[in-house]
C-alpha cells in the first residue's frame, strides 16, 4: 500500500510540474507531513517539495577514462534524497544522479550524472543552464578544446 501511495504521489508530482512548466530538481520536504486523499479508488499522497537552487554546472571528462564524461551540478543545499527526487527537463524526468559532496558551495551539494555520449551531455548542460538562468561563468564545458576520445 505504501508503494502505491508513493508511486501515485510521484506521478502526481511529475504531472503537476509538467503542467506548470516547473523544470528543475525537486526534493521532498522531509519535515512536512504528507497529505493523503482517496478519490475513485486512487490514493494520492502530496508531499511539499522544494526546488533546489543551482549555482554551477560543469561538463567534464572522467578522470580515469576519457571516453566517459560527467555533468556535475552544484546546488546551494546538501540533499541526498536517495531515489525520491524529481528532476524535470522539458517534461522528461532525469534519473541516475549520484550525490558527491558539497562541490563549490559551502554546505551545498554536488549532483553528478555520467555520460558516454558527449553531445548528449553538452545538450543537457545547455538546457540546464537555460532553465536555471545561469551566467557564462557558472556554466563550464571543460571538454571544449581538449583532446579526448570525442575529438574529431
Amino acid at each position: 500500500m505504501r508503494l502505491l501511495a508513493q508511486a501515485s504521489s510521484f506521478l502526481l508530482a511529475v504531472l503537476s510540474c509538467e503542467a506548470f512548466g516547473q523544470d528543475g530538481l525537486y526534493i521532498p520536504n522531509r519535515e512536512a507531513e504528507p497529505a493523503y486523499s482517496i478519490e475513485d479508488g486512487d490514493i494520492t499522497m502530496r508531499i511539499p517539495s522544494e526546488r533546489l537552487v543551482l549555482t554551477q554546472a560543469v561538463f567534464r571528462y572522467d578522470t580515469e577514462d576519457k571516453s566517459k564524461f560527467w555533468l556535475e551540478l552544484d546546488f546551494t543545499k546538501m540533499a541526498d534524497p536517495g531515489d525520491f527526487y524529481i528532476f524535470l527537463i522539458d517534461g522528461a524526468e532525469l534519473r541516475g544522479f549520484t550525490v558527491r559532496g558539497e562541490g563549490s558551495n559551502d554546505g551545498g551539494g554536488r549532483w553528478a550524472l555520467g555520460f558516454t555520449d558527449p553531445e548528449k551531455g553538452r545538450k543537457l548542460l545547455s538546457k540546464i543552464a537555460t532553465i536555471y538562468d545561469l551566467s557564462g561563468e557558472q556554466v563550464l564545458d571543460k571538454t571544449a578544446g581538449e583532446q579526448g576520445d570525442d575529438a574529431n
